[in-house]
């Protein structure tokens, strides 16, 4: 049924991947343009509703596999190879995700809204890209030293997407159009094992601080600020926890030189687990943001319509639990 081409092991990431057969590729890349025929975009209600039952018409190797990764709570990343581009169509690299909805690639948002809809549903934040429900990854002049995904002359830090908030995804996707540098997604986890268990314990607490990135561009709603209160690190189960971390956007507590100290190892637990994932035209990544972390290798854009392009979604597997959870936020597009 699925075919997994490796899965590893020890101190590296647990990745599975497929290869897709042609025919699976121009299946998949038929229904998309169908979807792309019918519908203007995928934020609409009328796609988004349906978009699950759509998907069975996917072809099976495809969805089985997705379904054992969503079932796999050990595994920390998927990536599907072998997905058609129609190179001759797609449009230069844009320089902002601004004008990352170009006719060219709107098929490829459709195909990674499907192939999401069978982990769980896509989010959107209201502060995030105009709320859109599939945004853009480009480097863009001027943001080549931020802190953000629009980055490129230096690494952008391994972490859990959005880890300030209690809403955020339990899978992020990402689909690959462009990559002539070949530059490395990075991933990371956390093996238990390695670190003692005092510092678990001191992990599992709740003295730490995240802040939200600058990728939320927006204002903070009333009585709201960009950091969020004292949480954990790890919470659940403590021989499997779920982890969320930023090496940008976290700290302990102020004056908390215990949690200072286990902040410190967990950071080198994580820096010497990273490994690299690069994508090639046609792969899609989906991360367990659950368990791991990711990040992107630095490299030098060209700005010539040639550079790095990425699809990118946010996927909950409990929408009514991600909208209890975000009526404090008021930022959430929930759909």
């Amino acid at each position: 049924m699925t075919s997994v081409s490796s899965v590893s092991e020890g101190s590296l990431p647990k990745i599975t991947e497929l290869q897709l057969t042609g025919n699976e590729s121009e299946e998949a890349h038929r229904l998309t343009l169908a979807c792309a025929r019918r519908h203007p975009e995928t934020d609409t209600s009328d796609f988004l509703r349906f978009a699950r039952t759509l998907a069975c018409r996917l072809p099976m190797r495809i969805l089985s596999f997705l379904e054992e990764f969503r079932q796999a709570e050990d595994l920390h990343a998927a990536v599907i190879h072998g997905h058609h581009i129609a190179t001759e169509t797609l449009e230069p690299t844009p320089s902002t995700w601004q004008n990352g909805r170009t006719p060219g690639s709107r098929p490829y948002s459709w195909l990674l809204t499907l192939l999401a809809s069978w982990l769980g549903d896509v989010i959107g934040w209201q502060s995030q890209q105009s709320g859109r429900l599939v945004t853009d990854v480009v480097p863009s002049p001027g943001m080549e030293q931020s802190l953000v995904s629009s980055c490129s002359d230096r690494e952008l830090s391994w972490h859990t997407e959005d880890a300030w908030s209690e809403s955020r995804a339990d899978y992020v996707g990402l689909f690959c159009l462009r990559n002539p540098s070949h530059v490395g997604t990075t991933l990371s986890f956390l093996d238990t094992r390695d670190l003692p268990p005092k510092i678990l314990t001191v992990l599992q607490e709740a003295r730490f601080v995240f802040a939200r990135d600058e990728s939320h561009t927006d204002e903070e709603p009333p009585g709201e600020t960009r950091r969020s209160p004292n949480v954990p690190v790890l919470t659940g189960n403590p021989r499997c926890p779920q982890l969320r971390a930023d090496r940008d956007f976290m700290a302990e507590r102020p004056g908390d030189a215990v949690a200072r100290n286990a902040l410190r190892m967990l950071i080198t637990q994580l820096d010497s687990n990273l490994t690299d994932i690069a994508l090639a035209p046609g792969d899609l990544l989906f991360v367990n943001n659950r368990i791991a972390v990711h990040g992107r290798r630095p490299f030098t854009p060209r700005y010539d319509g040639a550079d790095r392009w990425l699809k990118r979604v946010n996927i909950v597997r409990d929408l009514w639990r991600t909208q209890v959870d975000s009526t404090e936020e008021n930022n959430r597009i929930l759909v």
